[in-house]
Order: C-alpha cells, then structure tokens, then sequence
C-alpha cells in the first residue's frame, strides 16, 4: 500500500472516531433533574444500592391512582444469613411521607404500593434495605416499575 492510501485511510478513521466521539460526549449517563411520569407501564432499569436511595423528581403528568412495584433482591447474602427489612415510600418534594409500606424478607421480595395522584404533583420514592437484627445497610438489586390508571 502506498503512503498515500494509509494517510488517506488514517485520516479516514480518524474523522469517523472523532465524529463518534463529539456525538456521544453531549450525554448524560445518568438524566438528572425532574421526570415526568405519564399513564402506562414504565420498567426502570435494575440498579444496585447499600442502605438507602432518594430517587430524584418525579413529575405527575396526569391524575389517577400511581402504582409502583419494587423488587428487591439480596446481593450480600454471601456475607450474611440474616433477614432483610426494606422501606418503599412515597415522599413530597419536603420529604412528608404520603405512602409507605415495610416488610422482612431473605432472599427476594416484591413490593406493591400506590397513591392517589394529580397532575402537576412531585414526588420522590424512598427505597431502604438494612438488616432486620443490627440495622446495618445491606446490599440490595432493585427493580420497579411504575404506571398511572
């Protein structure tokens, strides 16, 4: 191949990995800032915690009764045999409780809660997972999902 060819396919694959580059560095891994929930089902992607998590804002983008169920999974069975007690709440924007449930479980759990919402309402979801003997924070998978009816 001739010094021409390989400046001109370097340059090539130069340009291409940097038009890659300039068009993925504009996004967010994680979308920060408020959501707008509307109806229908919404799966959100598993994520991993120990102890608590605070999701952030939440926007009510219609009225009706909200639905979340979270599963719980246990990832630090491994370093612990004991129970797990976990909190699902619902929380306005002051951290006032509007729903809640609390439950113990071993291994995997799924949690239903719900609320009568409006439309323009802001809430966050509270998630806690710590043991059922020391209160120490366990390690915990959760998943949830959420729809509005």
């Amino acid at each position: 191949m001739t010094n021409t060819k390989k400046s001109l396919r370097f340059i090539t694959a130069f340009t291409l990995a940097l038009a890659m580059v300039l068009s993925i560095a504009p996004l967010s891994a994680f979308a920060a800032g408020t959501e707008t929930w509307y109806s229908g089902f919404v799966a959100e992607a598993p994520f991993t915690t120990t102890g608590y998590n605070l999701t952030p804002t939440k926007t009510m983008g219609v009225s009706g009764t909200l639905y979340i169920d979270a599963t719980y999974r246990v990832v630090d069975k491994d370093k612990y045999s004991t129970p797990v007690n976990c909190t699902l709440e619902i929380r306005d924007l002051n951290g006032n409780v509007l729903a809640t449930t609390n439950t113990t479980f071993s291994s995997q759990l799924l949690i239903p809660l719900s609320l009568n919402v409006t439309q323009g309402q802001r809430i966050r979801l509270y998630m806690d997972a710590y043991d059922a003997y020391t209160g120490d924070a366990r390690r915990v998978q959760i998943t949830y999902s959420h729809f509005i009816s």
